[in-house]
């Protein structure tokens, strides 16, 4: 049963016992299902296209090891086609390391239509060197849902939307640059999130954005170019050092827009902005914190 599933992968990859390895250009052209039990070991060099109707949905985690010089590509093979992106379900300890991920569009099939072209589901994942370009279809590059996921020394570029999607996660991300993002950079909601060293740039929405009882700490933040920089809101807080924001309509905004939950948060430490439009905007009841100083402008909808 689980060789029936693996149908048209087996004829690109070798199968020992409970390992696939995979070390030769793929072309993925209808839905390629993995089943729980294995693990998917993608050499160094590999290419996996993507044509139309093409995806994938595993259950077993995989462990794609590239180098700098020989990197791992999962991509369109041609320009904006029909693929349907790839998805992980309930696997454990997947690894991306010297990945190039583009041209993927949001993953559906006949039971589910996701937000993402890259989506983990209840899974634990780890990305470094890892980059991220251009989606169609859907919204977002990357969707994470409660999972546990750390990204290093990675790059998520030119979003449909938004570019990182959390969703009641736990996660860590480290040197690791977002741009050219059609909504927001960072939007989390349920989530708990620890940011260092992080460059946002010419997002069109908010750089970060913290929702639904989530909770970010994080230092050296630059964000350039976003129509809000930060905002904080619906029982959420937002606590970072060392912050850089410039050129941006609106610096912080922090308000509650569910009544299901309750104020939100945000202080910044050793931050500094220039060429902005608004300074902030605090909902009453709501908390803005700046190098220290409490913000005393409350208005009554920030939304």
């Amino acid at each position: 049963e689980k060789r029936r599933k693996l149908n048209n992968l087996l004829k690109y990859s070798e199968v020992y016992k409970d390992t696939i390895l995979i070390n030769k250009e793929i072309s993925v052209k209808e839905k390629i299902h993995i089943p729980a039990g294995y693990k998917v070991i993608v050499k160094p060099g590999t290419n996996i296209l993507f044509e139309n109707n093409g995806q994938i949905i595993s259950e077993s985690p995989f462990i794609a090891i590239g180098t700098k010089k020989d990197s791992i590509h999962f991509r369109a093979k041609t320009k904006g086609n029909n693929n349907k992106g790839i998805l992980f379900l309930n696997t454990k300890g997947s690894i991306f390391k010297y990945v190039k991920f583009k041209g993927l569009r949001n993953y559906n099939d006949e039971f589910r239509t996701l937000p993402g072209s890259i989506c983990f589901y209840e899974s634990t994942v780890s990305f470094s060197n890892t980059t991220f370009d251009t989606n169609f279809g859907g919204d977002d590059l990357l969707n994470i849902v409660r999972s546990q996921f750390n990204i290093t020394s990675s790059e998520l570029l030119n979003s449909k939307a938004d570019a990182l999607d959390s969703d009641f996660s736990y996660g860590n991300i480290k040197n690791t640059t977002f741009k050219n993002i059609g909504n927001d950079a960072i939007d989390v909601s349920g989530t708990t999130l620890y940011i260092s060293d992080i460059m946002i740039s010419d997002v069109q929405d908010k750089g970060i954005s913290v929702g639904e009882d989530s909770h970010i700490t994080g230092k050296n933040i630059i964000i350039n170019n976003s129509s809000i920089a930060l905002t904080s809101k619906d029982l959420s807080t937002l606590n970072l050092d060392r912050v850089e924001v410039n050129n941006c309509d609106v610096v912080f905004t922090v308000f509650q827009k569910k009544s299901e939950y309750g104020p939100a948060s945000i202080n910044c430490q050793n931050v500094t902005y220039k060429n902005y439009k608004e300074e902030y905007l605090v909902q009453m009841d709501n908390t803005l914190f700046i190098n220290s100083t409490e913000s005393k402008v409350k208005v009554k909808d920030v939304e």
